[in-house]
């Protein structure tokens, strides 16, 4: 009955127009009330067929006329001159009021009933429900409490597990400090190495210059011995021009006797005659071969230049590397056996598990990790 109550009023302060609560109320004299936004969209939607002679509209619900208020000829401005009531306003406002004190406060909604507030905790499904839930969805569950009694449970378990992680930071702790030592040496190691790899590389470089300039040098001789030959060439050619010379001046300073009494140069002629045809025939035949003398540069095929080959040596004595392998580059020591660990209450180095830990802990990860028992239970 109070539903029906409350639904009949809504009616009575509801717009004809858009059935919503009534906003700037507005009463004709058919007494049907309308929104005036509602009332001027109406009106101007009616005005605007034309049909009438008398300024004014009709009622949309009982199409009864009403002429325009203060005689006015605007049909925009009709809803607005017409008087607002405000005793239906003030209806409508204690009727929202009146809405608003009924309905109740739900801080944690249940998704399937959303009037009633989940304060219950299934302790098999691990969800909080309502009681309605409880009883309908839940029944067949074993273990029902309250929000209160899960929520103690569960923070008893993470305060457990907050121990537990500070336990692990603690030894970890102690490990830098090996840490921190090893890795100075590894690194004092690895400078070592670096200027091993640079002296052996210099080296190389140094050789490969030497024979450089070996084989440089090599074809410069032979280049060098071809210029040596070719300078004999124009040496001859010099001595050919000199004797010219020398036989010009001789007949144009010799009178006809000292010619005739001077048989050295009939003899030099005959001598540089021979010589030039024996010379002549080898020059040529030597500048003739020139052109099939060919330089060739035959490299070494190397498949690979490298210095020297770098080996890291990785082990860990009663850890088989299952969890946390060395780098793919390394390689077992020779001298140490792999013991994988047969025993499951074998310590594992904290060191270890401390870098498998994701930023936002994660117990069930650890639950796996440590080697002590550790209670998680239902999360």
């Amino acid at each position: 009955m109070a539903n029906q109550g409350q639904q009949t009023e809504r009616d009575m302060l509801s717009c004809g127009i858009c059935a919503g609560l009534l906003k700037e109320p507005k009463t004709l004299a058919c007494m049907h009330r309308f929104c005036e936004r509602c009332l001027k969209d109406h009106i101007i939607t009616v005005t605007a067929k034309g049909t009438g002679s008398r300024p004014g509209f009709s009622c949309p619900e009982c199409r009864e006329f009403i002429p325009a208020p203060g005689n006015s000829s605007i049909p925009s401005t009709w809803a607005s001159l017409l008087k607002t009531d405000f005793v239906i306003q003030s209806l409508v406002e204690v009727h929202q009021l009146q809405q608003e004190v009924s309905v109740p406060t739900v801080s944690h909604p249940c998704p399937k009933h959303r009037d009633k507030e989940q304060e219950l905790y299934c302790f098999d499904c691990l969800v909080t429900v309502c009681h309605l839930c409880a009883v309908i969805s839940h029944r067949a569950c074993r273990k029902i409490g309250t929000v209160a009694e899960a929520a103690q449970q569960r923070r008893a378990t993470w305060q457990e597990n907050a121990r537990q992680i500070s336990g692990l930071i603690f030894e970890a702790r102690n490990i830098e400090k090996t840490r921190d030592r090893n890795m100075k040496a590894v690194a004092n190691k690895k400078s070592c190495v670096e200027v091993e790899i640079r002296q052996a590389a210099e080296r190389m470089r140094q050789a490969v210059t030497g024979e450089e300039k070996k084989l440089i040098h090599e074809v410069q001789t032979n280049y060098d011995a071809l210029q040596q030959h070719d300078l004999k060439f124009w040496e001859y050619i010099i001595n050919l021009e000199t004797l010219e010379a020398n036989v010009v001046t001789k007949l144009a300073s010799s009178s006809d006797f000292d010619l005739i009494a001077d048989s050295g140069v009939s003899d030099t002629l005959d001598t540089c005659r021979i010589e030039s045809v024996v010379t002549n025939g080898d020059y040529q035949r030597y500048y003739e071969n020139l052109q099939v003398v060919q330089y060739s540069f035959q490299p070494h095929s190397t498949p690979s230049l490298s210095p020297g080959k770098v080996q890291f040596l990785w082990h860990a004595p009663g850890y088989d590397g299952s969890d946390f392998p060395a780098p793919s580059c390394w390689q077992p020591s020779t001298s140490v056996e792999w013991q994988p660990s047969t025993s499951a209450a074998s310590t594992v180095n904290p060191g270890y598990l401390l870098r498998r830990l994701p930023r936002t802990v994660n117990p069930r990860h650890l639950r796996r990790r440590l080697h002590t028992t550790v209670n998680i239970g239902h999360l």
